[in-house]
């Protein structure tokens, strides 16, 4: 370099040197810093980011996550528009590492999802997935309209738009009593709106409104854009119908009615309430659900856990959606208001025999000052109680089990779209006492002995070897036997009976042979005072150390 500038000094005037050293060298070096630093600023921003895909609709509530999520953590998430028609295909060849998508029917996974995922990932259950909540298509009429709930069948062939012929509907008094007559106008959003809703929400054989191809060129029929110009053209209209889809909280203008719909006309109509939305009784529902690329970045595993914390709740909630994971404070909450309206509060239970007079204590407590309370108790075996807890969340509020559930016992019955696990309130330990004289040598029974005692092939205490202890130190050889019954006004015996024949018993799988039974501890302490041969099985809570500490052994 430096035999270069001595050549240029030879045949360059001196000031043409003095500027190429100011100006042209310094350019030349800043540029390639600048280039470099460009590089590296780019390789931070390949690193920092993670790709969103979403449709077009929830462009509002996924960059409100995004942003907020960025201000916490410093990752960025950029946001890429997906497919109306198969953003999963995208999803599945990895063009985002996050996919919120609108559910289907079927669940979180259509038969087409579960069958691209399965052949790019083996199963469906490698994608981690979370609902974030439910979109609803609502049915509206004017209020003056005597109509209350359609079929899908009935919905499909209105908004057909086909000629007036054998099967077509083109006047209200075709689906009524005959009280309302005239032609139906309907109302719908524009053809994207339809296409990526529509079909997608009902995605079954036939369709939810079928072809559509020469849908739009039939009358009478108005196509509106957006929810406030539907609902007000059939506020307008007394012959007017309109369907919309709308976040699950959304509030529907009063001055129109709501449409119950049912799936044929064996099946009850049902009406879009939030109860029915969230059990999805409701036929038209579809779950708002986050979905996670298995080769997705840390930063997109984060984002994924944080749009299932309460500060996403709180972003969720603000669009109306109803957050999975904070259903049971809203159902809590309803309860509680139709109480103070004046409706009572209604709660339905499961469980055995005894835990009726705990629950309705429990109940009471939760709703007190909220008068009249209406608690339904089914008593069912406690397998059948488990499962239809399970299944019914909402609709079954509490359920009385003497122990805990495993967690193989929620995953067998466990919906797998619900991903929460019931609360639980534990009402106390249950423990089994095991009695005898003071005056019997045994102090300890092996687990295979006291089998043996209660089922009848142990029937002498000289069968029973310890060390120390011969045949003739028992005073009484035979064994008298005691065991508590099930008693209806003592709710504390159930619990204590079952957890002894699952323990002792094997499970109830062997029978007690041979015992006398009573139905409080006491009387079994009692018996057991007035005879050195007997044994009996008891509520530990029921022996007081103070009363009966000289009058029966435990062992």
């Amino acid at each position: 370099m430096f035999n270069k500038i001595n050549t240029m000094c030879k045949y360059t005037k001196p000031t043409v040197i003095v500027v190429l050293l100011l100006f042209v060298f310094p350019v030349g070096l800043f540029n390639v810093s600048h280039n470099n630093l460009q590089a590296a600023r780019k390789r931070k921003v390949e690193i920092s980011h993670f790709r969103l895909g979403r449709q077009s609709w929830n462009y509002g509530l996924i960059t409100n996550l995004e942003r907020k999520f960025r201000t916490r953590s410093g990752f960025h998430g950029k946001d890429i528009a997906a497919s109306l028609r198969n953003p999963m295909k995208e999803f599945v060849n990895g063009k985002f590492d996050i996919l919120l998508r609108g559910g289907t029917v079927y669940g979180p996974l259509s038969p087409y999802d579960k069958k691209i995922l399965t052949k790019k990932f083996g199963s469906p259950k490698n994608i981690r997935s979370s609902i974030i909540g439910r979109t609803v298509i609502y049915v509206v009429v004017h209020k003056r309209n005597p109509i209350n709930s359609l079929t899908l069948k009935q919905l499909r062939i209105i908004y057909r738009g086909t000629k007036v012929g054998r099967g077509a509907i083109s006047d209200w008094k075709q689906l009524g009593d005959g009280k309302k007559s005239g032609p139906i106008v309907w109302f719908m959003p524009p053809r994207g709106w339809y296409d990526s809703w529509v079909m997608r929400l009902k995605g079954m054989a036939g369709r939810l409104f079928g072809p559509r191809a020469k849908d739009f060129s039939k009358k009478p029929y108005a196509q509106q854009v957006g929810i406030s110009a539907i609902v007000g053209n059939v506020i307008k209209d007394p012959n007017a119908i309109g369907f919309f889809a709308a976040p699950s909280g959304y509030e529907v203008d009063k001055r129109v009615k709501l449409l119950a719909i049912a799936v044929d006309k064996k099946s009850k109509p049902i009406l879009p309430t939030p109860e029915n939305v969230y059990e999805e009784k409701y036929p038209v529902v579809g779950r708002m659900t986050l979905y996670l690329h298995p080769n997705a970045p840390p930063e997109a595993v984060k984002f994924f856990e944080f749009a299932q914390s309460q500060e996403a709740v709180n972003i969720i909630r603000k669009y109306r959606f109803f957050p999975e994971y904070d259903r049971q404070k809203y159902f809590s909450e309803q309860r509680v208001l139709a109480a103070k309206k004046g409706k009572g509060v209604r709660v339905t239970a499961y469980g055995h025999k005894g835990g009726r007079l705990v629950l309705r204590g429990l109940v009471a407590d939760f709703v007190k000052g909220y008068e009249p309370m209406q608690l339904k108790y089914v008593v069912k075996p406690q397998h059948v109680a488990v499962g239809e807890f399970l299944k019914h969340p909402v609709g079954v509020s509490l359920l009385m089990l003497d122990r805990p559930l495993t967690d193989k016992t929620l995953d067998r019955y466990m919906p797998t779209w619900l991903r929460q696990r019931p609360d639980k309130f534990d009402l106390g330990q249950v423990g089994v006492g095991v009695i005898v004289h003071p005056l019997n040598k045994i102090d300890w029974l092996k687990h295979e002995e006291l089998q043996n005692i209660f089922t009848g092939k142990i029937n002498h205490w000289s069968r029973i070897e310890r060390s120390g202890v011969v045949a003739k130190d028992h005073l009484e050889p035979s064994i008298k036997k005691y065991a508590l019954k099930i008693n209806s006004k003592k709710i504390t015996s159930r619990p204590v009976i079952d957890l002894f024949k699952e323990v002792v018993l094997n499970d109830g799988k062997k029978k007690i042979r041979k015992a006398k039974s009573y139905k409080t501890s006491k009387k079994i302490i009692d018996a057991i005072a007035l005879n050195p041969a007997a044994i009996g099985f008891i509520n530990l809570a029921d022996l007081d150390p103070k009363t009966y500490s000289s009058s029966v052994k435990l062992i």
